[in-house]
């Protein structure tokens, strides 16, 4: 919990890592719904509701894109980025590395995995993590409780060549809350000043290793809630800059382990 004001929960209060095992239906059916969304979103052209997806901001190898959302005034965001002198494995390692994210992505003050599943294709994770304040300070530190689902495509010589993974908002509402971890993360979260966020159905990340290079063609889908009353526009305004800033510092760590390896697919990360 470093890094987090006194008042939140000592450590030992959020649940710990449970052992693996086949994926709870609840569990299972937001995320097979979320790699829908994220499907339709990576290779779709254009939104499901028929927005354009517009460049926002360039800064240097990175190409910023927003979209609006019919039914939310929160924008959908994609990132896109060629990586160069990295392996796709190294790119996933570094994104699903939630335990140690937090001391790399300056936006993250604390992060936990909670549970990992197997899921047909791939496996499921549930994680915590909460934000860092932003726009000087008139967007407090939120909690988010994410269900993540990654799968991954072979060469057959066993390399990694293309990963795909999909995200969605966890509730205590949600069938099997209990099993997996988020009931107790909320009841934690009613003890402190954290504000709950939660990440739309389809944001994600995709890499693919680019025929003949050295390199990653990296893109990334961000569409989150942060709660609060604050106005669309400064929420949005200061996610643009908050978006590329994280990807940065993800690049960074990526390329300070180019070739690193993720750990077995059925074990904690």
């Amino acid at each position: 919990m470093e890094g987090l004001l006194p008042t939140y929960p000592k450590p030992k209060s959020w649940p710990v890592p449970g052992s693996s095992g086949p994926a709870p239906a609840g569990l299972r059916a937001a995320l097979e719904a979320a790699e829908t969304d994220a499907r339709a979103l990576f290779f779709g052209g254009n939104t499901p509701d028929g927005y354009e997806w517009k460049l926002e901001q360039k800064r240097k190898e990175v190409a910023l894109f927003t979209a609006k959302h019919a039914a939310s005034s929160a924008r959908r965001w994609r990132v896109e980025c060629e990586i160069e002198g990295v392996t796709v494995e190294a790119v996933v390692a570094a994104s699903s590395g939630l335990e140690e994210k937090h001391t790399w992505d300056k936006s993250l003050t604390w992060t936990r995995h909670i549970k990992r599943y197997t899921m047909d294709g791939g496996w499921a994770d549930v994680e915590a993590y909460t934000t860092a304040a932003a726009a000087a300070g008139l967007i407090s530190s939120r909690l988010f409780i994410d269900g993540r689902i990654t799968k991954v495509e072979r060469s057959d010589s066993g390399e990694m060549t293309t990963v795909l993974s999909a995200t969605t908002n966890l509730h205590k509402d949600m069938p099997d809350a209990d099993k997996i971890g988020v009931a107790a993360l909320e009841k934690c979260r009613k003890k402190t000043s954290l504000v709950r966020a939660r990440t739309f159905s389809g944001g994600g990340l995709h890499a693919e290793k680019i025929p003949g290079r050295n390199a990653v063609k990296t893109t990334v889908l961000c569409h989150m809630d942060i709660g609060g009353y604050l106005p669309s526009a400064i929420v949005n305004s200061a996610s643009a800059d908050a978006i590329l800033d994280a990807i940065s510092d993800f690049i960074k760590e990526v390329k300070r382990q180019p070739n690193r390896k993720l750990k077995e697919e059925g074990e904690r990360i």
